[in-house]
């Protein structure tokens, strides 16, 4: 494990607030396209930006596969702007044409959340 990832050790926060963390992290500084910042009311408490968290997300987010890292994209950093006022049901199917544009793998639904259920997971065992 890095020095950067290990300082997800003990951080005492859940895997998705880490997850949220980095989305927004995602988010700082320039956009990029036609991306825009977006921080929904529910989020509002969380705003600060823990950025030795946001890095370490970012070098596990780094080492996965890349319809991984779209569909952990899909369900944060994008799950606001690209994939906005979507179901869970109607975000995935979006998100899995959308990755099968983009890498030409073809995920099934099931594929799609256990991706995202690993990543999770993944996070949340490194900040144990």
């Amino acid at each position: 494990m890095s020095d950067v990832v290990a300082r997800l050790r003990g951080c005492g926060l859940s895997a998705d607030a880490l997850l949220w963390n980095w989305a927004r992290w995602c988010w700082q500084g320039e956009t990029v396209g036609n991306m825009a910042v977006y921080f929904p009311e529910e989020e509002r408490a969380f705003e600060t930006i823990q950025q030795d968290h946001g890095q370490a997300v970012q070098v596990l987010y780094s080492r996965q596969h890349r319809y991984v890292q779209m569909a952990v994209t899909a369900e944060y950093p994008q799950k606001h702007v690209r994939f906005a006022g979507l179901e869970q049901g109607e975000r995935q199917a979006a998100a899995c044409r959308w990755i099968k544009q983009a890498t030409a793998i073809c995920l099934s639904g099931r594929d799609y959340r256990l991706a995202v259920d690993q990543f999770r997971a993944l996070i949340r065992r490194a900040a144990a």
